[in-house]
């Protein structure tokens, strides 16, 4: 089982933990990193109209990826 995880403005994933994490890049677009790969977050990117479908898209996609490598945490930044 993956728990989503919905992090409120100024909250980031914990540094210790292995998961994936949903945020946004500098043109507002919704991606998937792990976090291993190191998490930089785009204050930029909160600027751009959310598209709730690609967001939904992009932590069901991350969600598929947690649960095939077993990995038990999605992280959902604002």
């Amino acid at each position: 089982m993956v728990d989503v995880i919905e992090l409120d403005a100024g909250q980031y994933p914990p540094d210790d933990e292995t998961c994936y994490i949903v945020t946004r890049d500098p043109t507002g677009r919704f991606y998937v990193t792990e976090s291993g790969v190191g998490f930089v977050k785009s204050e930029q990117a909160s600027f751009y109209p959310v598209s709730e479908q690609e967001r939904r898209s992009t932590i069901d996609r991350a969600t598929k990826y947690a649960g095939q490598h077993g990995v038990h945490a999605v992280y959902v930044v604002s």
